[in-house]
């Protein structure tokens, strides 16, 4: 039961992830991260916070905000597509 409810609540917090240009990584599919993902790189600070849900999650020593949006630090230079020929 568990295990279904952390799955559930991946695809009930996605976060936006945007360039550090706050253009999104990829338009489609958009470029989404579950909560998970998204926690642990505002913890090691790679990633700006944009918005948050009014969900928290807790540690012992701990309470942080779920983000829905947020923009990496540093720039990703998208990959280059050659032109259709």
């Amino acid at each position: 039961m568990a295990a279904q409810e952390t799955e559930a609540d991946d695809l009930l917090y996605p976060a936006l992830v945007l360039n550090a240009d706050y253009q999104p990584l990829s338009y489609f599919p958009l470029s989404t991260w579950d909560w998970r993902q998204a926690v642990k790189a505002v913890w090691l600070r790679r990633v700006q916070v944009v918005s948050e849900y009014d969900r928290r999650v807790r540690s012992p020593s701990l309470s942080i905000r779920l983000p829905s949006v947020i923009a990496l630090k540093e720039y990703v230079a998208p990959p280059k597509r050659p032109a259709f020929t």
